[in-house]
């Protein structure tokens, strides 16, 4: 299998947007009243395109339906077991996540201030997550071991009910029209008939989450900004008239489908408050063309708090060794990566540092990278050696972002990958090549402390806000404290 094609994957999804379903524009049909529903679907589009301009193989079997009966059986009496301990005993708010176990709070680290700032506030939650069900779903679910409900729950309930009720489904495969190639045709066909068939089980989701709103009464909901699988929470949120607030949780780009408009005719599902890390990204945003309505666009801060943390950029003098971070990307080109990692080491003085990610296995980590213990300094958690850091670099990941707000000097490898150009387009980092790389790594590490300062507050202003307190801010706004 390939890597994925960036560029190609945009440029088709863009064509199969467009193209024709007996007659009319495949993302024109299927609404729920002011909401284009297609809109809902572009992540998922995107990632599944991704898969195949890597394999260009058509998947020989539709298959809706969750796999793994029993855990799916398992989770949805869960669910039902805590929709009803949450109907007693009731909870202000209501957090929608991936499932993950990778903060201190036994939740997705990406959102784990949210979790600070209530518990620092004393507001109860219920929570909702997305998960797959399979053994890993049920390590979390005793790992965390607190009520919690499940959105495969809701998808169980509706397989179960197409099982027990079964309608005949009208097949889009022979009736959709486009600008593909043969084996484009196959695969655009697939989709067609596959979302087609989606758009009942999201239309369930909308309903079975108002009721449950209903139910459990919550004065607002918490949300990742997940475009992927929050649509139908933001749907049922709004039906029920509570607020609902999503916290970015990575870098915006152009491959941010689920973010940015599309020229479909409807609206899509948007919540009342995004709440983003700092102006640069409410600028980001605004270039790039987001579905976000601007007056909903909250500057909340960074909750992780680099921003506060301030520049220990110690400018590299020539011939001094260089300490070089690379983290793990889950979607970089490996192959690409790795080119760079060998010219890295054959550089007189520089010693790499790995970070890897808290939420996969190290072992697959490095074997992606080429790399072992021996080759390279492997750290979970940067904030012990930061400052032995001279230069980041890496192809696209949030990461790179947060080292810049950091104060380290950040390079962008020149890939066949443009995920990260908007830290070039927007002047964070360096650009570096596989011309002459160790004189480059050596420019890069001499980076002006000036500029640094430039490239920081461009990112995070000159007094970046409190996160919590701007957390508490919109708490007290919408009634929660």
């Amino acid at each position: 299998m390939g890597a994925p094609d960036y560029r190609y994957a945009l440029d088709f999804l863009n064509r199969f947007n467009r193209s024709e379903y007996n007659g009319n524009f495949l993302s024109d049909q299927f609404f729920l009243g002011r909401y284009n529903i297609w809109y809902f679907f572009q992540t998922s589009l995107f990632v599944e395109i991704l898969r195949f301009s890597g394999s260009r193989e058509t998947p020989k079997q539709l298959r809706l339906s969750p796999s793994g009966f029993f855990i799916s059986l398992f989770l949805f009496c869960a669910s039902f077991l805590s929709l009803l301990w949450f109907s007693i005993f009731r909870k202000k708010v209501l957090i929608f996540s991936v499932d993950s176990l990778t903060s201190r709070y036994k939740s997705d680290f990406r959102i784990q201030g949210l979790y600070a700032f209530l518990a620092g506030e004393s507001v109860s939650f219920a929570e909702i997550f997305h998960t797959v069900p399979g053994r890993e779903s049920l390590k979390r679910f005793w790992g965390r071991l607190r009520p919690a409900l499940y959105l495969e729950a809701i998808d169980f309930l509706f397989f179960l009910a197409c099982w027990l009720f079964p309608r005949r489904k009208d097949i889009a495969v022979g009736k959709l029209s486009g600008d593909f190639g043969k084996d484009e045709a196959e695969f655009a066909g697939y989709l067609a008939e596959k979302y087609k068939q989606v758009v009942p089980l999201s239309l369930f989701r909308i309903r079975a989450l108002s009721r449950i709103l209903r139910w459990l009464k919550p004065r607002a909901v918490f949300t990742i900004d997940d475009t992927r699988h929050y649509n139908e929470l933001l749907v049922a949120a709004q039906l029920n008239q509570i607020p609902s607030i999503a916290l970015q949780h990575g870098h915006f780009s152009k491959y941010h489908v689920g973010w940015l408009r599309r020229g479909f005719p409807g609206e899509p599902a948007t919540p009342n408050a995004l709440c983003v890390w700092s102006e640069y990204w409410k600028n980001e945003l605004d270039r790039l063309g987001s579905v976000f309505p601007e007056d909903t666009i909250f500057v909340a801060g960074m909750p992780t708090g680099v921003a506060n943390q301030g520049s220990d950029h110690r400018q590299r003098k020539r011939g001094q060794k260089i300490t070089v971070m690379i983290p793990f990307e889950t979607n970089a080109t490996v192959f690409e990566v790795r080119s760079f990692l060998d010219a890295f080491r054959a550089c007189r003085g520089v010693e790499i540092i790995f970070k890897i990610r808290p939420d996969r296995d190290e072992k697959d980590q490095l074997a992606a990278y080429g790399l072992t213990s021996a080759t390279a300094q492997v750290v979970r958690d940067v904030s012990e050696i930061i400052e032995d850091v001279d230069v980041v670099g890496g192809v696209y990941s949030t990461f790179l972002y947060d080292m810049v707000a950091l104060g380290k000097p950040v390079f962008i490898m020149k890939t066949s990958m443009d995920y990260g150009e908007g830290m070039l387009v927007n002047k964070l980092a360096d650009p570096l090549s596989l011309s002459r790389p160790c004189e480059q790594l050596e420019k890069i590490a001499r980076t002006s402390p000036a500029v640094i300062t430039r490239r920081r507050e461009r990112l995070v202003g000159e007094h970046p806000p409190d996160f919590l307190k701007s957390l508490r801010d919109l708490a007290l706004k919408y009634g929660i404290i």
